[in-house]
């Protein structure tokens, strides 16, 4: 699994949401990372992806190795590294 970590200073952040046997919506600034992180564990929903800058992710939650993103990610393949 992957660990997604955040820069908490750096907005907006684009969101696009698709719930079980609904149609996928845009919620633009609606939520935050901690709160997207909070809705997938309820399992309701298929994809919750996020477009944000100052993401990154490590393959292992202790690895010095940070992976930069860019463009659209999906929530349901990262874990929360929490916030730098």
């Amino acid at each position: 699994m992957k660990y997604l970590y955040n820069h908490k200073q750096l907005d907006p952040i684009q969101i696009r949401i698709k719930e079980s046997g609904k149609q996928e919506y845009n919620a633009d600034n609606e939520y935050t990372i901690q709160e997207l992180f909070n809705m997938k564990k309820t399992n309701k929903y298929e994809k919750i992806e996020i477009r944000k800058v100052g993401l990154y992710y490590k393959e292992k939650k202790n690895s010095k190795i940070k992976n930069d993103i860019t463009g659209w990610i999906n929530l349901m393949e990262y874990e929360n590294g929490g916030e730098y």
